[in-house]
């Protein structure tokens, strides 16, 4: 039996599975109380900039100066940075994403967590693929917002973009922000699986408009969104008052 290049890791080993043994039709398996399962090709973290959407080349030329790529996956993002002069840091909790990331030329590619990166401050810190979902919860939010303020100056912005997930639940009041007392309906628990290895379950937050402008506000940060599409997908710039 063929030894696993990333146990335990099904980003990692789908990754490398594409990149380095030429496997271009494969896809990764998310198992989620979101919509069941569902199938993402892999080359989708291998696009070019000319392959992406409006809102991630809108987000690409808003950064500015020392970026910070959080979630980097296989560094699409990080090397179109490069490429455009950018100093950039890619982290990511894969190792075989990181891995891959190193091969492709991302000259700072490093398997860390956000929470336990410590840097002099970044410019950007660019998160993209609903980047700010890893955070988890409305406790999590809070967490991520007191630690970026450590990584980050007066004059930084933060990119980031999530989906406002309402429209899923017609039938329940979604126009409040997000209450204590309540669930969050945009928190779901998915796994990930590619071939035989699976992730452990990790909960994963879709994030509507008026809960990130209510979090941002109480922890001192302004929010603009610069840009919404059909799917209720949407950009947002953040920035210290």
């Amino acid at each position: 039996m063929r030894k696993q290049a990333f146990p335990n890791d099904p980003l990692g080993y789908a990754f490398s599975d594409y990149y380095i043994n030429f496997k271009n039709d494969a896809t990764i398996k998310t198992i989620s109380e979101l919509g069941g399962n569902d199938v993402i090709p892999v080359s989708l973290f291998f696009r070019t900039y000319r392959e992406m959407s409006q809102l991630e080349k809108t987000a690409l030329n808003r950064c500015k100066g020392r970026v910070l790529d959080v979630g980097a996956g296989a560094g699409c993002h990080a090397l179109w940075l490069q490429e455009n002069r950018h100093p950039v840091t890619a982290i990511d909790i894969s190792a075989g994403a990181v891995d891959i990331m190193k091969k492709r030329g991302v000259k700072d590619a490093r398997e860390v967590s956000f929470y336990f990166l410590e840097e002099k401050p970044y410019d950007t810190i660019f998160m993209m693929m609903n980047g700010i979902g890893f955070t988890g919860s409305p406790e999590g939010l809070d967490a991520f917002f007191e630690h970026v303020k450590t990584l980050t100056h007066e004059d930084s912005v933060i990119l980031l973009d999530s989906t406002d997930v309402s429209t899923l639940f017609r039938k329940r009041n979604t126009s409040a922000k997000i209450d204590a007392d309540e669930p969050y309906y945009g928190i779901f628990d998915f796994i990930m699986r590619y071939k035989n290895i699976k992730s452990k379950k990790f909960y994963w937050m879709y994030l509507d408009f008026l809960s990130l402008q209510e979090f941002a506000k109480q922890h001192g940060f302004s929010v603009v969104k610069l840009h919404q599409d059909k799917n209720y997908q949407y950009l947002a710039e953040l920035k210290l008052k």
